[in-house]
């Protein structure tokens, strides 16, 4: 199954604001709008998955409202994951990480 995946590099703190992500990342027409099943990969981290190929299905089809107690738990575990892509190298406000060393003056 082929289709294209978002990508949502976001920052924010609790539930309402991964509710508020979840429900971005859900807003789509067609039969493909509930999570059916997740995979943590090491690098990415948790995937949602629209269907339940190759991944742990959920007892039934999850909404955003549904899905953020699992998603929260996994986040509360502190997974260890790589931000890779086009903004690896930002920082929160997106501008590119400067590297500083020893004989940089302010």
């Amino acid at each position: 199954m082929n289709m294209d995946n978002r990508i949502f590099n976001v920052n924010g703190k609790g539930d309402d604001a991964l509710l508020d992500v979840l429900k971005l990342a859900y807003r789509q027409t067609g039969t493909n709008t509930k999570a059916k099943a997740y995979i943590v990969d090491p690098i990415k981290g948790m995937i949602l998955l629209w269907h339940t190929e190759g991944g742990t299905v959920f007892p039934s089809p999850l909404t955003p409202e549904q899905v953020v107690p699992i998603v929260s738990a996994w986040l509360a575990t502190k997974p260890k994951t790589e931000c890779v892509g086009w903004d690896s190298n930002h920082d929160h406000d997106g501008h590119k990480i400067q590297q500083h060393n020893e004989n940089t003056t302010n």
